[in-house]
């Protein structure tokens, strides 16, 4: 009986490794195995010594944070090139300097921009040609606010671009500035009360504008560009007086200066404005609705006639002018007492007869002669002022 092969023999012996290979065998590339005792790697780069920062960088920087944007911008791109072949600090430097740059350039764009659009829509800003003394010497289109004691000009439809055209005044034209109304500020009003005040303030400056008022021609209307609430709120609470003739456009200006009247012609017309201002100054309504008004305002009346009759009231006039004038002083005096009678009436009803019969004493024959011999304008000589 045999015996069964043991386990040992029974398992096949592993292949010599080193053994070479049989015939038709394929070679197979053998695994490195670790060479502890192998020569030591070579060394690494040593790292780079930093030299600084750029100076590019900084002065980009520096520059830019004083609004120099084209400057700093160009040391910034001048540092940053740098850099790619420098072993320097300054790269967040010059970014930043260049953005200081770019928002710099962006905001000078922006500004010029609105500059000239500003400047497109406001002709009288950029457009406006005048000369030394201030007057108008080209046709421009503009705006109320542009307007100026002494401009002529043309008036536009509501629906226009631009409010006017201003012009030199020896062009014929249809309006005239001549004064600047200002209010005190504060709340707005309302318009009611801000045209008001406007057109009792243009009364009065037209004197200041001619001191001769007769010489204005009976077809001559006073009006005015008063503020509405926006103009009022953005804080330019002011009106423009200005003439227009009912016959149309005129050629020349309406303005003369106190320079080119004679003293005796300057002491006649100082003392007739006294009357003038306060005649100018009539309350609005009527009488019988307002009397107590209109009797402090006759008050007012009958001081300004005797005041202005003792200014006038001398003998040094020159002799071709001592009787018209004396006769015009002797009616302001008699035309007194009947405005103290109107500043006393009882009732509204006697207020209206007082006024009545005080406005019929008014001297205009004896005023008009005065002039003639003064030298002054009789309203007679301002007839062809319209073209």
């Amino acid at each position: 009986m045999s015996l069964p092969p043991t386990e040992a023999a029974s398992t096949p012996e592993p292949p010599d490794p080193w053994a070479p290979p049989k015939p038709g065998a394929e070679g197979v590339p053998r695994p490195r195995s670790p060479q502890p005792w192998g020569h030591p790697p070579f060394p690494g780069r040593p790292p780079e010594q930093v030299e600084g920062t750029n100076g590019f960088a900084i002065a980009s920087l520096v520059l830019g944070l004083t609004c120099l944007a084209p400057v700093s911008a160009a040391f910034g791109i001048a540092a940053l090139v740098q850099l790619r072949r420098r072993s320097q600090r300054g790269r967040g430097l010059a970014v930043t300097g260049l953005v200081l740059s770019a928002v710099w350039m962006v905001l000078a764009v922006v500004a010029a921009v609105g500059g000239l659009a500003y400047v497109a829509s406001h002709p009288g800003l950029g457009g406006v040609h005048r000369n030394a003394l201030g007057q108008v010497t080209e046709r421009t289109e503009a705006y109320v606010d542009d307007l100026r004691v002494g401009d002529c000009f043309d008036r536009h439809s509501p629906t226009a671009l631009h409010d006017l055209a201003l012009l030199p005044c020896d062009e014929p034209h249809e309006a005239e500035a001549y004064g600047i109304v200002t209010y005190a500020g504060g709340a707005y009003p309302g318009s009611r009360k801000v045209q008001d005040f406007a057109e009792k303030r243009c009364a009065g400056l037209a004197a200041d504008y001619n001191p001769d008022i007769w010489a204005y021609p009976d077809t001559l209307e006073t009006r005015y560009y008063w503020p509405d609430r926006d103009q009022w709120e953005d804080d330019d609470p002011t009106a423009v007086c200005f003439f227009t003739d009912t016959r149309g456009s005129w050629t020349g200006t309406l303005r003369r200066s106190r320079t080119s009247f004679t003293d005796n012609q300057l002491r006649y017309l100082d003392a007739a404005r006294i009357y003038n201002d306060v005649m100018d100054a009539q309350p609005d309504g009527e009488p019988g609705d307002r009397p107590s008004v209109y009797r402090a305002w006759a008050g007012e009346v009958a001081d300004a006639l005797e005041k202005e009759a003792d200014l006038l009231d001398s003998d040094d006039w020159p002799t071709s002018a001592r009787r018209p004038v004396a006769a015009f002083v002797r009616q302001n005096r008699a035309a007194v007492p009947y405005w103290r009678q109107a500043a006393s009436a009882a009732d509204g009803a006697a207020l209206e007869r007082a006024l009545n019969r005080a406005f019929a004493q008014y001297g205009g024959e004896e005023a008009r002669a005065a002039r003639v011999a003064l030298g002054l304008s009789t309203g007679d000589d301002t007839a062809g002022l319209a073209t």
